[in-house]
This record gives structure tokens, C-alpha cells and sequence, in this order.
């Protein structure tokens, strides 16, 4: 099966039905990279209320998919203030995953897709503990997964955001990826 180059990153739809999110207010975390963009419309088309937390240079195009936006490194506060998170999808992972978890109300679920630190992290058992927060890891989906996707993408649901670049860009690409300033996924075209 081939697939397009809008299905890349589409397999997470996951992060969104591993709890009822229908109504419910979500936060995600790197919401304007390559899986948070995409990952903010599935918990919409899911019916969650997204919060989705960003830069300041990417809060306008992150607008146009979510419920509400919320940019700075200390966002609890701002998502507290539009009454919590039942759950999160965390992409970012150490640097963002303490004030994610401050964040959210007693009972809620963190979806842990991704972590752009590979050095430890420190967890707040105590809140983990008190509001009885569940952490589940997800790294793939299966083909029932992206089946669905690719239904989101048919019925429009979820609207591919992605920059096509030629092979001779990718030494740049990757040198500009750990400053993640394009919102979105980019996709390197080898070949025609």
C-alpha cells in the first residue's frame, strides 16, 4: 500500500480514543510540530475541546485547529484558568511534562507520544498521586489505526498540514529541526 505524503504522522489517532474525550477538554503540548497539529484535529474530530499549547510564533496557524491556544513554557496556570484538562496528549515530553501534569483535573489521562529530551525526567509523584493522573506510553498504531486516519483524512476531518521539500534541502532540514520553527510536518521528496 502506498500512501500519500499527507498520511505522514496520521497513525496517532490513537492518542485520542484511549479515552471518551466527547466534550471533554484536552490539552496538547507541541501542538504546532509535526504530530501536535495533527494530533489536535483528531481529538477534535473525536469531539474533545482542545487547549493547545504552543510558541508565540506559531499560536496563529495552531488557532485555526484548535478550541483555544496557550503559548509559554509556564502554561498550567493558563489552562487552569480555562478550567483544567481531563486529559493530555503530551509530544513534547520532559521539557513540558510537569506543567502538563499540574495542569490537568483529578482523574485525568496523559497520552506520552513523544520526548524531544532524552535525558531523565523528574515526575511530581505527589501530584501524580493525589489526582490520580494515569500515564500511558504510545509509540504505534496498527492497521485498524491507520484505517481510521485515513478515513479522518477522507471525510476532511483532518487536513494535512505539511511542506514538501526536494532531497537536497534534508541537510538543512535537519539542521533546523532541533529549533522546530515550521509548524507542521515536512516531507523530503526523493526523486520525481
Amino acid at each position: 500500500m502506498r500512501l500519500p505524503p499527507e498520511a505522514a504522522g496520521k497513525t496517532r489517532r490513537r492518542q485520542a480514543k484511549w479515552y471518551d474525550v466527547e466534550g471533554a477538554p484536552v490539552a496538547q503540548n507541541g501542538a504546532g510540530g509535526g504530530v501536535g497539529i495533527h494530533a489536535v484535529q483528531v481529538a477534535r474530530a473525536y469531539g474533545a475541546r482542545v487547549i493547545a499549547v504552543t510558541s508565540p510564533a506559531k499560536a496563529e496557524a495552531v488557532s485555526k485547529y484548535a478550541d483555544h491556544v496557550v503559548t509559554g513554557k509556564v502554561f498550567s496556570e493558563e489552562i487552569k484558568k480555562l478550567g483544567g484538562a481531563d486529559g493530555a496528549v503530551e509530544t513534547v515530553g520532559g521539557p513540558t511534562l510537569e506543567q502538563t501534569v499540574r495542569s490537568l483535573s483529578w482523574g485525568a489521562r496523559v497520552a506520552l507520544i513523544g520526548n524531544v529530551d532524552p535525558q531523565p525526567t523528574p515526575v511530581a509523584l505527589g501530584i501524580l498521586i493525589l489526582k490520580e493522573i494515569e500515564i500511558l506510553p504510545v509509540i504505534q498504531g496498527n492497521m485498524k489505526d491507520l484505517e481510521e486516519a485515513l478515513q479522518l483524512l477522507a471525510r476532511g476531518a483532518v487536513k494535512p498540514v505539511y511542506t514538501v521539500h526536494g532531497f537536497s534541502e534534508l541537510p538543512t532540514l535537519l539542521e533546523e529541526t532541533p529549533r522546530a520553527s515550521h509548524v507542521g510536518r515536512r516531507v523530503v521528496r526523493v526523486g520525481n
